[in-house]
């Protein structure tokens, strides 16, 4: 699963996501409350291995996308 940095407004990661829809990238909008404030991470991928997770790393890297975590 590789996740990017969250976004304080649900308008900014809908608007992520569809743009990575355009380069064929799958995504989802997760919510999240911490300490009272609500974040939108998106989500993509779930990967059967470390290769191909790297692999999607590294496109979303040459697409100027900086991935936060991925497990």
């Amino acid at each position: 699963m590789l996740n990017e940095l969250k976004k304080s407004k649900k308008s900014n990661a809908d608007k992520r996501v569809a743009f990575l829809k355009k380069i064929k990238i799958e995504a989802i909008v997760v919510k999240k409350v911490i300490n009272g404030k609500t974040y939108y991470r998106v989500q993509s991928g779930a990967f059967s291995s470390k290769s191909k997770a790297e692999k999607m790393i590294k496109k979303l890297k040459n697409n100027q996308i900086k991935v936060a975590f991925c497990n």
